[in-house]
């Protein structure tokens, strides 16, 4: 569907994409995990975790790129904006793409 929109949009100048989060420390995950936003640190099940922050700077990366069409119509990965753009999550550390959960943190 995106490839198909940003081909409709694009003589209109309009860029589609998809841009795919990663394995997001909502409120929901950090009370299925019994924690909270300043101790989830200790869980480690969630250090494969992002903030919910950590999208929202994707979006700024991507809307300030003035290339950004070279983009349109595929799917991005947050972990990946990330390291193109050069930003990290609010507590600096870089999140790479979400690609599988290691069952062994959940044990």
């Amino acid at each position: 569907m995106t490839a198909a929109m940003a081909q409709e949009l694009q003589p209109h100048g309009i860029v589609v994409l998809a841009l795919a989060n990663g394995f997001m420390r909502t409120e929901k995950v950090l009370e299925a995990f019994k924690t909270d936003p300043h101790n989830w640190q200790k869980v480690p099940a969630l250090s494969q975790t992002h903030s919910v922050e950590y999208p929202g700077r994707a979006v700024v990366a991507l809307a300030c790129d003035p290339k950004v069409s070279r983009h349109s119509g595929k799917l991005l990965e947050v972990g990946d904006a990330a390291r193109e753009y050069g930003f990290t999550d609010i507590d600096g550390r870089y999140v790479p793409p979400f690609r599988e959960l290691h069952p062994e943190l959940f044990c």
